[in-house]
């Protein structure tokens, strides 16, 4: 579940805009449910760099969540992915969502400079 830095902007003017519509409720927003393997494959193809992935276990990661940040985002938005459907949000806010490869090829250059 990822979003475009932008689609967060677009969320947050919906609610000011409509801010009787989106009173008093609380509720995640995100962007495409991808596995591993397709960011890594959008990745590629935007970098021109073939990219793999490597799994840890789901074990390991819960119990190196609580030292690492990065891990412990990482199960959040596993948890919530599955019932979170981007074409709803789209529809409730008004908002068209950035798609993955289009977040990436949009930053094109930044993704070059990352990858090298």
């Amino acid at each position: 579940m990822l979003i475009d830095p932008e689609n967060i902007g677009h969320f947050a003017a919906a609610t000011l805009i409509e801010a009787r519509h989106f009173s008093h409720r609380a509720g995640d927003i995100g962007g495409e449910a991808l596995t591993a393997e397709q960011m890594a494959q959008a990745i590629s193809k935007v970098s021109g760099r073939n990219n793999g992935v490597r799994h840890t276990p789901r074990e390991r990661a819960e119990r190196l969540a609580p030292f690492n940040p990065q891990i412990d985002s990482q199960l959040w938005f596993w948890e919530r992915q599955d019932s979170l459907d981007p074409r709803e949000l789209e529809a409730e806010f008004g908002v068209e969502l950035t798609t993955f490869k289009e977040l990436w090829t949009t930053n094109k250059v930044l993704v070059n400079q990352a990858f090298k």
